[in-house]
Formats: C-alpha cells, structure tokens, sequence
C-alpha cells in the first residue's frame, strides 16, 4: 500500500514538474501601447509613461507623425499573480481611464494549455471641455468601455504572437451617423533580437462595414480629417441675420457658448441664393463655378476639396440637403414689425412680400479675403488691439480647433511658451504667424490632408486680429 502511494506521489510530482508554465510570453504587461497576456506580480507597482504618435505618412512636415504625440501616464498594480488593476490620464481627449486585467489561462509544456488567456476590461472618462465641438455634454455620454480577450502563445525563446478579438463602446460618437458599438481584431507579435533587445508591432484592424448607408449597410467616411461642423457651425450665430459684423458674432458666440469659426453657419443655408461667393474664387478657381448658384454643388465642393474627403452619394447628398432644408431661418429671426407681418400675409402681393423677406437676410454672404499688414512688426496702421476682446478669439476660434482631441495636429495651450512662440512668428514665414495663418491659412496637400482655412474679413475683422496680437504679447510677458 505504501509502494503504491509513493508511486502515486511520485507521478503526480513528475507530471507537474513536466508541464511547466510558460514565462514572459511578452516581457511587458504591454506590446506597445496594447496590453499583452501578462500580468503584474502580487504587490508589484509599474509607473508608465507612454507616447503615442501620429500617421506616419505626415511626410517631414509632422515629422513622419512625432508632431503628433499624445502621452499617457499610468499606474498598474498587481493584486494577486493573476489580477491587475491600473489608472492613467492621456492627453489624448484629456481621458481619465481605469482597467481590470485577469490572466485566465498560462501556457504550460509538454501537455499542458498551450496558450495563454487573459481578459481586460476597460473605462474611460473624455474631461475635455466640448468633446467634439459640442457643448453641455453630460458626465454620462462622456463614458466608452472596452473589453478584450487577449490569446498569446510563445514559440521557443525568441516568437510570440498575440490576437485581441476586441470590443469597444462609445456613449459619444464624433458624428451621430457613427455606431457606439466597434468591433476589431487586433494582432500582436514579439522577435527577441537579443538578451536585452526585442523587436515589438500590434495592429487593430476595425472590422468592414460598420458605417450606415442608405441600405442599412455599411459606408467609409466622407472625410477622416473633418466633419462639416469642423468648420461651420449647426446653430444660429448672428443675432441680426441681415448682417456680418464679426463682433456682434464673437459677443454672441460667448453669450451662448459657441464656437467662432471660419465658415458660415448651416443656420438658414438653405435660405441664400448663393454660396462660395467672391474672393473664394482666388482659392478654389473654377471649381466654384458651379458651386456658386448650387447649394448641391457647394456641398460637393465641402466633402472633397474643403474636407480633404470624397464626393457624396446620391443618398448620402440628399440626406444632407434634407438637413439644411429642415434648418431653416424663421419668422422670428427676420424681426419683422407688425405692419410688415400683416404685408407678407396678403395673398395679392406675394411678389412684394417676398421681395420684403429677402431684404431682412443676406442671400448672398459676402467673402472678403484681407492681407497681412505691409509691416507686420508694427501690426495695422491706426488699429489699436485690445486684449480683453483678443481672449475671446483666442479662446473661441483658434482653441476651437487646436487643444486636446481638437481636429488640428496641433495643440495649443495657455502656458507663457507657448504665447511667446506666437510672438517671435510675427513677420516670419511660419505658420506660428498669426497674420498669415488668418488672412492665407494653409493648403492640404501630399502626405498633409490637415490644413487651416482662412478667416475671411467678415469673420474675422482686422480689429479683432490686432485684438488678438494685444492679447498674446501680454500673455508672453
């Protein structure tokens, strides 16, 4: 009996001994800036700090993407072998984010599991001010999880290959045409080079047809770079639509909390009789020809040149001359007197009443494109800045697009740095020139589909420039 207990023993010890685990499937609790299949030790902390670049095919401009970083700071701490927990905040949509990750299965030899498995789960919370250009969004919608299951497998000392099936949800999308529900695939892999050095790649690839079409089925974006309200705004955003004064704009943009921006607002475009009106002819040539007396055309123009996009859809096209036809001006907006009220309700003069309403709103919105001062250190002549009125631009127009998560490469910030590099461009030929980047903006272009359109002078005054050089020397000091 006791022969054969000792054998009994003996072979569940050999049996063990022979299914050995797998270690450091990955030398890292991540591949690059993805989670591996490991896991911390019992007590054992890790401080992160993490960068994450832009496309890579930015050319020299962005630096083949460095321009672009994004940096994450996190702390992970393993509360048992198999279960980690960890915090951080990227700059990226300026996101708290929190994660649980349990190592279910361990690759062990000679008859064991051969692979290992482990699940993640994650949170994360978007603190930027208007995700996506809107605003008042509640703490709610500003919510995404994701949950992954990570499957590696080591081959010998120097091969690891890792696949993520991954699902992720958005209670906020970019665009409402987008799902909250993204599912991908994502594939990972390590070559160990040498004792101390190992070749690391991960790729998540978002699995087709995920964007609606007219169908029901899937379309690709109209534009990877913009949205329509990257650039103009989706509300009403002159108090007198009769007129183009970019100060009463900007005031009334503060009141209410929007944007200030380059192109004209969606609010009764519907409304005018014409579009891309006289100066964009400087920049867009012929191409505004038929744009111009078309507001299908005009919106043509938008999703392929303006957005560095494609050209629209039948349906796709339809569905948005829908949405500007159903964002028409009212009754109320043309601030009609009572007289003028009853006039437009006489059914004998309907030439006259329409001739009256057509008086109380531009049909056609002038564009005038201004130029820089001839000398740009002493700014333009006879226009004093002032400052207090430079911070609303600042903030409203050109943080609009240049912070955390904006639709720029580039983020701006408040810090003296920053306002001190704005004020050394002045005169020169950089696109840190406030003159230049307002009255000529950029051009996409190979390899650089991001560029920075121009403010015409009725969205932006010459007063309201120097207003926001008075405000930047004065930060720079």
């Amino acid at each position: 009996m006791r022969k054969n207990i000792l054998a009994l023993l003996l072979g569940l010890s050999l049996s063990t001994f022979a299914q050995e685990q797998v270690s450091e499937t990955f030398d890292d609790i991540r591949v690059v800036n993805g989670h591996s299949v490991e896991t911390n030790k019992e007590g054992s902390k890790t401080f992160i700090i993490a960068h994450r670049f832009g496309m890579i095919n930015g050319g020299l401009y962005e630096l083949c993407g460095l321009d672009e970083s994004n940096i994450r700071i996190g702390f992970d701490y393993g509360l048992t072998n198999r279960l980690t927990v960890g915090i951080g905040r990227s700059s990226f949509q300026k996101t708290v984010d929190g994660f649980v990750k349990f190592k279910v299965l361990s690759q062990k030899t000679e008859g064991g599991s051969p692979i290992t498995l482990t699940w993640l789960s994650t949170s994360d919370y978007n603190t930027l001010k208007e995700p996506y250009g809107l605003v008042g969004i509640s703490g709610k919608l500003r919510w995404s999880f994701s949950h992954q299951l990570l499957v590696a497998k080591k081959f010998g000392e120097r091969l690891s290959i890792q696949v993520m099936p991954t699902f992720l949800h958005r209670n906020l999308t970019p665009t409402s045409e987008m799902d909250n529900d993204i599912f991908s695939i994502g594939s990972a892999g390590r070559v160990r080079l040498t004792q101390m050095l190992s070749f690391k790649a991960e790729y998540y690839f978002a699995l087709p047809n995920q964007f609606p079409d007219a169908n029901g089925k899937k379309s690709k974006y109209i534009s990877r770079f913009y949205t329509c309200t990257s650039c103009h705004s989706p509300v009403k955003e002159d108090p007198i639509v009769s007129s183009f004064d970019p100060q009463v704009r900007l005031d009334y943009a503060e009141k209410n909390g929007l944007k200030f921006l380059q192109g004209s607002t969606f609010y009764g475009i519907a409304n005018r009789e014409s579009w891309y009106n006289d100066d964009y002819e400087k920049k867009y040539g012929d191409l505004v020809k038929p744009a111009r007396n078309s507001l299908a055309e005009s919106t043509q123009l938008c999703a392929k040149i303006c957005s560095s996009g494609r050209y629209l859809e039948d349906w796709e096209l339809e569905a948005i001359l829908a949405y500007f036809w159903n964002n028409q001006l009212k009754i109320k907006d043309l601030k009609l007197s009572e007289k003028e009220l009853k006039s437009i309700q006489d059914e004998e003069n309907k030439r006259e009443a329409i001739s009256l309403l057509k008086s109380k709103f531009a049909v056609k919105p002038p564009a005038t494109f201004g130029e820089s001062p001839q000398r740009q250190d002493l700014g333009f002549e006879g226009i004093t800045g002032d400052p207090i009125n430079g911070k609303k631009v600042y903030e409203l127009s050109c943080m609009s697009c240049h912070q955390d998560g904006g639709i720029s490469g580039i983020a701006f910030t408040n810090s003296k740095l920053d306002f001190q590099k704005f004020k050394r461009s002045i005169g020169k030929k950089t696109d840190y020139n406030l003159y230049d980047i307002v009255r000529k903006g950029t051009y996409a272009g190979q390899g650089k589909p991001r560029y920075m359109p121009l403010y015409p002078k009725e969205r932006m005054s010459d007063q309201q420039l120097e207003d926001l050089r008075a405000y930047i020397e004065q930060e720079a000091k």
